[in-house]
């Protein structure tokens, strides 16, 4: 796999169906998917594999369950650390991606523009195809980084 979505969650199953749809719409295919569910709240886990199995026909899904609460960041690096692709990336379980975004991150990364990390609060990149200006513009206007909605991270060994 070249690339790995990983959504770390929290007790928020339906919000993550949508999620889901919009990968499914994906038109770059050479992804998988890694759900981090950062509570064992049985009530929430019976809906989460329920929208799991409406989708594994359509998505390459893994879905893991903290035994207790690790905190946020926590859980974005247990993301890290159990994706197994060249690079991932870490959105909330309440974003919608466009359907073009793998792609249009494929694309910049092979015309060999190094993107650690891309954010914006709502990136839309069927408007421009310069991932490296929403890189140099948009991190600048920010503030901090919890901001954002979007992140793509460049996993390395």
């Amino acid at each position: 796999m070249k690339y790995t979505i990983c959504i770390p969650t929290y007790n928020r199953p339906d919000l993550m169906k949508n999620v889901l749809i919009s990968l499914v719409s994906q038109t770059f295919k050479n992804f998988n998917v890694l759900i981090i569910n950062n509570s064992s709240d049985h009530q929430f886990n019976f809906k989460y594999q329920k929208y799991i199995n409406d989708f594994s026909d359509q998505l390459e899904i893994k879905y893991i369950i903290n035994e207790k609460n690790i905190g946020m960041f926590g859980n974005w690096n247990k993301c890290i650390e159990f994706a197994n692709s060249d690079y991932i990336t870490i959105i909330s379980d309440d974003d919608f991606l466009n359907k073009n975004y793998l792609h249009k991150i494929n694309e910049s990364i092979n015309d060999d523009i190094c993107a650690v990390m891309v954010a914006k609060k709502n990136i839309d990149l069927d408007q421009t195809n310069d991932i490296e200006t929403i890189i140099n513009t948009d991190l600048k206007k920010q503030h901090t980084i919890s901001e954002y909605d979007k992140r793509i991270f460049k996993y390395i060994n």
